[in-house]
């Protein structure tokens, strides 16, 4: 789980502890999966890179799935 440690604007300095729920951070990894794994696509076909090309095309799918795998979670979690 991700934590995130948020200040608050107070004379005595408090802390709050927040979480991100395991579903939005899933989405979260497999958009930022998909946007990495486009541009390395994009580049190995700009350059002439199959290999680059298909790492991207691989990571691409992997941020799909990952992306799917937080909706179902979202689902469970209600």
């Amino acid at each position: 789980m991700l934590l995130c440690l948020i200040s608050t604007a107070s004379s005595s300095a408090k802390h709050e502890l927040t979480y991100m729920n395991s579903s939005n951070q899933d989405k979260a990894e497999g958009t930022a999966k998909e946007a990495i794994g486009a541009v390395k696509e994009k580049t190995g076909e700009v350059i002439g890179n199959p290999d680059l090309r298909d790492r991207g095309t691989a990571e691409k799918v992997e941020g799909k799935v990952q992306n799917k795998v937080g909706d179902v979670k979202k689902v469970f979690e209600k």
